[in-house]
């Protein structure tokens, strides 16, 4: 009798699901095909300036919840800056926005939780700046797609758009704009209260100025002021620009604009989920949390455990193995403009023993071991923490009964007091008890014990004292005899120093009286050369009188010789037959030949 209510229930819900997929379908069917534009639909820039185009969801009247959209732009007209998912209608996204001045696209792939249904519906937006004069075309382009939320994912996209942007050179530049209050145009702020400072050069008039949403506005030639300056305040959440014109005496320059992108609104409200539900038999659950921000979009979670610090994840997120009992979770999902919105959860872990456990001796002096005794589940891991359950100093394992026994080791703990805490592993079920209560333990340094000897503390003063003296005796050792050691030293880089200054002394004079020598050499070789000119320019001159001297002589020996002899003619040769050998090969006396020349002139 029981069964049958919620048999019928269940036949109804089926019912009920049913027809309503019909009629989503039919509606589904009967809507318009749904279209992907740029926005705004044309538009005239300057070379250099920036302009935003913002992609637009038509649903057509349908039911959607995915979208694709990829945008294709000329890359010698245009390059992308950023890509902005601020005011989307997704809050779900396969991944970040993105472009590439490589390829010339930029692409935005995301989903809502809820269905969405609207005429202009913000998908993204891309910002680029023109960088040369001419016409670019800017369209949404294959592979787009406009999902149905029809339970099948059916492409409900009919049509896609495209934008022309006219580029110009610009008259003369547009005045420098900076803004002290949002100094990175890229980023996020939570500030609502903006102010703008500019400046033009070449002697400006006055501006003109406005701060709107449209990437693309351009001042009209109405003066506004003479400011260089200005604050809004309590702007309103969303991407704005700041404008401005600069007048000349005859002309107005072209138009810079500043973006500025304001987000004081946290992420929605999220519970997050656990799973197992209940109470998990696993000491590592897994949670899960996902939250939308319609403005700045989120860009991480923070997630502590049990007022833990907190760390970045992602969902799904498994969590460490957590002890047995209650835990709480705390999620926080933050924007890119730095807001936070927290969620939290409640984990319960399957609850094993807490074990049981004394400290035989927790009144002991230094250098006596500490011994524990305790029990817990049989054949469980123990682990022994001092002071805080993140410090563990040991282990040990329980027997059959559950029971088990740990020795701290002699001096494995400072003097004073301390806590010890014991918690239990279930290896069966790898779940981890909670940690016990704490048990304190006074270790005093009025005595230390060494082996079976307990010193009272005054004697280990004095032997402190006494290796601390010897110590310092040592130092004082070490100290003397390195200053012995650098004073020899010293003495003998003295003496080295005498011994290589006087071999340099040598040395050098050596060095001074081979110059010298060489130098005396050179002028005896001098004067030699200059004897042998002497001498051979002397017997230059002597030898033609030697000559004549033979020749006189020859002529006297010829009229001292008989009459009787026939004369004839003097022949030199016959002169020279006629000498002695002894005359050819004795040298003539010149007194000799001084008298003979005597006797010939009587």
């Amino acid at each position: 009798m029981k069964l049958m209510p919620k048999f019928a229930k269940k036949i109804f819900t089926t019912s009920l699901i049913f027809f309503g997929l019909l009629l989503i379908s039919s509606s589904v069917d009967a809507a318009g095909p749904a279209s992907l534009t740029p926005y705004p639909s044309a538009s005239t820039v300057y070379k250099g300036s920036t302009f935003t185009v913002t992609v637009l969801v038509n649903t057509g009247g349908k039911s959607t919840n995915a979208f694709q959209a990829t945008v294709r732009y000329p890359t010698d007209k245009v390059q992308a800056v950023a890509v902005s998912k601020g005011g989307s209608v997704c809050q779900l996204w396969v991944r970040d926005p993105s472009y590439s001045n490589g390829s010339g696209t930029a692409s935005f792939e995301c989903g809502t939780p809820a269905n969405y249904n609207g005429g202009s519906g913000t998908i993204g937006s891309i910002t680029f700046r023109a960088i040369n004069t001419g016409v670019a075309t800017i369209s949404v382009v294959s592979p787009s797609q406009v999902l149905a939320a029809d339970g099948s994912g059916t492409n409900v996209l009919g049509s896609t758009g495209s934008r022309s942007v006219t580029i110009n050179e610009p008259p003369q530049s547009g005045p420098g704009i900076s803004s002290s209050t949002h100094p990175n145009q890229d980023a996020w702020y939570k500030s609502n209260d903006v102010s703008f400072s500019w400046s033009a050069s070449n002697g400006p008039l006055g501006y003109s100025i406005n701060f709107d949403q449209n990437g693309g506005t351009s001042p009209d030639e109405v003066q506004d002021t003479t400011d260089t300056s200005k604050t809004y305040s309590s702007v309103n959440d969303g991407i704005w620009y700041f404008h401005a014109r600069t007048r000349y005496s005859n002309v107005w320059s072209s138009s810079s604009s500043y973006r500025v992108q304001i987000d004081t609104t946290p992420p929605e409200d999220f519970i997050p989920t656990i799973d197992p539900e209940g109470i998990s038999e696993t000491p590592t659950p897994t949670v899960y949390f996902n939250t939308s921000d319609a403005t700045s979009g989120v860009v991480k979670y923070l997630v502590s455990i049990d007022d833990g610090a907190f760390t970045e994840q992602q969902s799904p997120y498994q969590l460490p193995a957590q002890r047995s009992g209650s835990h709480i979770v705390t999620i926080k999902a933050v924007d890119a403009a730095g807001n936070e919105t927290t969620g939290k959860v409640e984990v319960k872990i399957k609850e094993i023993p807490v074990p049981e456990f004394n400290i035989l001796n927790p009144n002991i002096i230094f250098g006596e071991e500490i011994k524990i005794q305790g029990k817990g589940v049989s054949n469980g891991i123990v682990s022994i923490f001092l002071d805080t359950t993140e410090n563990k100093i040991g282990e040990t394992t329980a027997n059959e009964d559950g029971a088990f026994d740990f020795t701290i080791p002699a001096f494995g703990v400072v003097p004073f007091e301390h806590e010890i805490f014991i918690s239990m592993l279930d290896e069966t079920s790898g779940l981890e008890s909670a940690a016990t209560e704490p048990q304190s333990i006074s270790i005093q340094l009025s005595s230390i014990r060494l082996g079976s000897f307990i010193f009272p503390w005054w004697v280990i003063v004095i032997i402190l004292g006494i290796l601390l003296g010897l110590f310092l005796v040592f130092i004082i050792f070490l100290i003397i005899k390195s200053r012995r050691k650098r004073n020899i030293l010293h003495e003998q880089l003295e003496d080295v120093k005498e011994e290589i200054d006087d071999d340099f002394g040598e040395l050098e004079s050596e060095v001074k009286d081979s110059i010298k020598d060489s130098t005396t050499a050179q002028k005896i070789k001098q004067e030699l050369e200059e004897e042998s000119t002497k001498l051979k320019h002397e017997m230059d001159i002597i030898d033609p009188i030697v000559k004549t001297k033979d020749e006189l002589v020859d002529v006297v020996g010829a009229n001292d010789k008989p009459d009787t002899q026939p004369q004839k003619v003097h022949d030199p040769q016959d002169s020279k037959d006629n000498e002695r050998p002894e005359d050819k090969t004795k040298p003539e006396n010149p007194e000799d030949s001084s008298s003979k020349e005597q006797e010939s002139a009587k």
